[in-house]
């Protein structure tokens, strides 16, 4: 057995909190976890250390969902910003739900257009869809799902659309 990071919800107004469970075959065991707390004490130099190993593990699970483009990029970003990786495991189910789950999206960082210097990853949804209403589905996407999420990602996530 090893050791894995799994993101907790945290419920009140104290510092986000990583829960490191054992992890199986089966996938995590949630028993008897240990918590560390995301304090800016300095004392976050092993949960530091695991968040690299964590993100790249992820990123496995994630080419199950999406194609991904720059994946050296895609993954330094995501290391850099771990709460992407809730958000892109629940956008997986979200676009198949507006747009069809015939179509993976791709991941790519990108320069964010609104914001010089900045990135951003976005997840390019290819369709076929008559143009109104694939933008339709895309503000339903936004309204329903993409907007909820905004505190927590705001400006590092996008969805964007293709058109074939």
């Amino acid at each position: 057995m090893s050791n894995a990071l799994v993101p907790a919800r945290h419920t009140h107004a104290t510092a986000p909190v990583l829960v490191v469970g054992h992890a199986t075959s089966s996938g995590p065991s949630h028993v008897a976890p240990q918590r560390y707390s995301l304090e800016w004490s300095g004392k976050l130099t092993n949960l530091l250390t695991d968040v690299p190993t964590y993100c790249q593990r992820m990123m496995a699970v994630l080419d199950n969902y999406y194609r991904i483009r720059g994946r050296s990029a895609v993954l330094q970003f995501v290391t850099d910003h771990p709460e992407l990786i809730v958000v892109l495991l629940e956008a997986a189910p979200a676009l198949a739900r507006y747009f069809g789950p015939t179509q993976r999206a791709t991941l790519q960082l990108v320069l964010d257009p609104e914001a010089e210097g900045e990135q951003e990853l976005v997840a390019h949804v290819r369709t076929t869809l008559p143009v109104a209403e694939a933008l339709e589905r895309l503000d339903k996407l936004d309204q329903g799902w993409l907007l909820d999420r905004v505190g927590s990602v705001s400006g590092l996530f996008n969805v964007n659309l293709v058109f074939v």
